[in-house]
């Protein structure tokens, strides 16, 4: 008898998201809840896109454009770049998929970090094609001359994802380093850059991806909603890239990938530069004193150019990250554990609100400090 299910999927496990608000306040009996696990902008959505959303709802029993002809255009004028060279996917997780589905055939691989955004590899997996690791260095920043050396020297290379700034780590490379990648990878590799968080990037050498599509067709990249917008709860993202590679992804995904809401909500983000600014300048003030205050409890903190930081315990501390973190659920606070990344002894801490830094701050002073005292 045939198998059910394909042999490479039985083993398939699948991305698992930060503990939801409405489970922690179930499983312990707290409220006034600090989810400070998945990124999200902590100043909530942009006001524009709410109202555009709430003047939407009477719409509500009519399909939305299954083209996104308006948003489409907005993000053409933002990068200047076609129409034909968008597609907007519900979520990039989507077009991570897809990619995969539509690239890596028969004997062909992905390329990947690690670690990095377990999607990659999950989008591999889902179509049965192998991955080859290249480790990030001991700093965890990317290894680029490490992984251009692969790409080179292995054929069956099809695919590379890079994510610019890295999650779960936080750390970005700059242009000198992209183009001296990109200059020893071979022609036919198509490269992707995922740039979810590059609107909270400082560094003044960060060039994000548009210069290079026009000159490297195989090449594009990834934006997200769900971050500096404030939409995780929409579900939306798009990728910019080669007409070619683009057209056929619009063939792979549903006609109606896209809810109406999370397209109109999108447009008015796109406009609210206030909102956009305001957050910026929210997370250039608490990211350094969260950095500042986690190292004063004798934790490592990796250097990031996004809205979270990734904090490891020391080997000297009598404290591991599963009692860490369930000290810190009892106290109504959410980090993200990232052991599934090999990084058993830290947790990635998104930047929250003043108020919500301080009380995670307080919390994590009182667990180090007790665990500290039975040194």
């Amino acid at each position: 008898m045939r198998p059910l299910v394909e042999p490479h999927l039985r083993d398939l496990l699948p991305y698992v998201p930060g503990k939801p608000i409405e489970e922690t306040e179930r499983e312990f009996g707290v409220t006034n809840i600090a989810k400070l696990a998945s990124n999200e902008n902590c100043l909530g959505p942009s006001p524009r896109a709410t109202a555009a959303v709430q003047a939407a709802l009477a719409k509500g029993h009519l399909y939305p454009d299954a083209g996104a002809f308006a948003l489409k255009a907005r993000i053409a004028h933002l990068h200047d770049v076609a129409p034909a060279q968008i597609v907007i996917g519900c979520g990039t997780n989507e077009l991570i998929t897809h990619l995969c589905r539509a690239l890596l055939g028969e004997g062909d691989a992905l390329l990947n970090a690690w670690p990095s955004f377990v999607c990659y590899r999950i989008g591999a997996r889902i179509v049965g094609a192998p991955e080859r690791t290249v480790p990030l260095d001991a700093a965890l920043n990317y290894d680029l001359a490490a992984l251009a050396d692969v790409a080179a020297a292995d054929p069956s290379v099809k695919l590379v994802f890079l994510a610019n700034p890295n999650n779960p780590i936080g750390a970005c490379f700059g242009r000198d380093a992209l183009e001296a990648f990109v200059a020893r990878v071979p022609d036919h590799v198509v490269i992707v850059l995922d740039e979810a968080y590059a609107e909270y990037v400082e560094r003044p050498d960060y060039e994000d991806a548009v210069a290079l599509i026009r000159r490297r067709p195989r090449t594009l990249f990834l934006r997200t909603f769900s971050k500096i917008h404030g939409l995780a709860a929409y579900r939306i993202g798009y990728a910019v890239g080669d007409v070619e590679i683009m057209q056929i992804l619009d063939q792979m995904r549903d006609a109606f990938n896209v809810s109406a809401l999370a397209q109109v909500a999108a447009l008015a983000a796109l406009d609210d530069v206030e909102h956009i600014e305001r957050t910026r300048a929210h997370n250039r003030a608490e990211r350094p004193r969260l950095v500042t205050a986690l190292e004063g409890l004798g934790l490592a903190v990796t250097p990031s150019e996004a809205n979270f930081v990734l904090a490891t315990l020391p080997e000297s501390l009598p404290l591991d990250v599963p009692a860490l973190n369930l000290a810190l659920l009892q106290r109504a606070l959410i980090v993200r554990p990232v052991a599934n990344y090999g990084l058993p002894r830290s947790v990635r801490i998104t930047v929250g609100t003043q108020t919500e830094n301080d009380r995670l701050l307080a919390a994590l002073a009182e667990i180090v400090g007790a665990a500290g005292s039975r040194t």
